[in-house]
């Protein structure tokens, strides 16, 4: 219970969830929920990604740079 507290909050702190590796030895359910919990952040991280690109190319579109000038 203790590994799959650190899993979750390292989840949310933004550190890569090291601990994976010790939730095999203690049963299914918990390497289950681990594994779930990587892709979960994993999920996070594309999301994140693709909404700062999106942002990104609006704010392009509203600003022209000098060159177009």
């Amino acid at each position: 219970m203790n590994v799959l507290y650190i899993l979750y909050t390292s989840l949310f702190s933004g550190a890569f969830p090291v601990y994976v590796v010790h939730c095999f030895d203690i049963d299914l359910l918990s390497s289950v929920q681990s594994i779930s919990l990587v892709f979960l952040k994993l999920f996070y991280i594309y999301i994140f990604i693709l909404f700062r690109v999106l942002t990104n190319q609006k704010n392009m579109e509203r600003e022209p740079s000098a060159l177009y000038v």
